[in-house]
Formats: structure tokens, C-alpha cells, sequence
């Protein structure tokens, strides 16, 4: 199990990840609102679900430590 300093590093990176896969998923609704499909939304949506299982994993990680 890695140590504390390694589970926080990764929470910080998984939230910038989540900032720039959340900037492209805002994108999305204007898109699909206009009747269009981006070719990208299953790949920004598999992003969504990589990113939050890096802080998710962590944190059970960390709860499990309390």
C-alpha cells in the first residue's frame, strides 16, 4: 500500500486531470443541445470515469487508513 505522500500526489493529480476532462465535458451539452453528437464524448466520458477513479482509489485508501 503506498505511503501518505504518495496518496496525496495522486489526489492532486487526479484533480488537475479532473479540471481539464471537466473543461472538455462542459463542452458536451452545448453540442448535443443543437442536435449533434461529438465524436469525442465517449472518449471525454471514459476520461471522466479514468479521472474519478484516481481520486476515488486513493481515498478509499486513505479512509481505510482512519
Amino acid at each position: 500500500m503506498p505511503g501518505r505522500r504518495e496518496q496525496v500526489a495522486e489526489l492532486f493529480a487526479a484533480r488537475r486531470h479532473l479540471g481539464r476532462v471537466g473543461t472538455n465535458l462542459n463542452q458536451a451539452p452545448r453540442a448535443l443541445n443543437s442536435g449533434a453528437r461529438p465524436a469525442e464524448l465517449d472518449a471525454v466520458l471514459a476520461a471522466t470515469h479514468r479521472a474519478v477513479q484516481r481520486v476515488q482509489d486513493p481515498t478509499d485508501q486513505l479512509l481505510q487508513q482512519i
